[in-house]
């Protein structure tokens, strides 16, 4: 499951920059003892993965100078491995019937958990991004290469991402797989958070997946920074 949250936008500006408000929804809903374990530990000993990811807001909108205009709402979604942090979430927003955008408030419209998995018996799905995917590798100078994802790489670093947070939950991915068969269209995005700009695609890709790796895919997003609302999926 995962949840969608509406929010009322109209005469509202939004920043480009607004993934790390979207983050902040999340990390500001949670209690305290929740809060430390998600924001400051996570899973995982050697790497640490948040196992949760958050999409893009979507809605009609247009461009103004330095961010978003939305006609008159917007849309954004959260999953997660932990259904304790969706839960969370969940009653907080119907708690307050409001969030903090940075500074703004934007009223709750709708808030409600959605399906996000749909199983299929040849293991074949057409995926698209609702957030960015970022996939790339780190040199010994902290130096960062960005895969295409028409490359080799990018596939198999998206594979092997997958394997170790599969592997951080579970005791074995012996009967796992993630094959991408065909990048049917994909687009570059650069996206700043924080002080970072990361070079990200949103692309829409036909693969062959075992059900235990689509349902975490689906849950915590493929790539990296996932908990910094990269790599989303929907099934189309």
């Amino acid at each position: 499951m995962r949840l969608k949250i509406t929010i009322e936008t109209k005469d509202k500006f939004i920043p480009f920059e607004y993934h790390g408000y979207l983050q902040g929804v999340i990390y500001h809903s949670l209690d305290e003892e929740q809060g430390k374990f998600f924001h400051d530990e996570g899973f995982g000993k050697q790497r640490i993965y948040k196992m949760f990811v958050f999409s893009e807001l979507s809605g009609h909108y247009h461009v103004v100078k330095g961010g978003l205009m939305f006609d008159e709402t917007a849309s954004f979604y959260i999953s997660s491995a932990s259904s304790k942090l969706l839960n969370r979430v969940y009653e907080k927003v119907h708690e307050d019937g409001f969030i903090y955008l940075g500074q703004t408030k934007f009223k709750i419209v709708e808030a409600k958990p959605v399906k996000d998995v749909i199983y299929h018996e040849d293991h074949i799905y057409y995926l698209t991004t609702i957030s960015p995917i970022v996939c790339y590798k780190t040199d010994e100078k902290k130096f960062m290469t960005f895969f295409h994802p028409k490359s080799q790489d990018f596939e198999v670093s998206l594979q092997e991402n997958l394997q170790r947070k599969y592997l951080t939950l579970f005791d074995n991915d012996d009967d796992q797989f993630f094959e991408i068969q065909e990048i049917i269209k994909y687009r570059n995005t650069k996206v700043k958070y924080k002080r970072m700009v990361y070079n990200a695609y949103n692309c829409t890709m036909k693969v062959k997946v075992s059900p235990g790796y689509l349902k975490l895919l689906m849950h915590v997003g493929l790539g990296s920074k996932n908990a910094a609302g990269f790599g989303m999926m929907r099934i189309l």
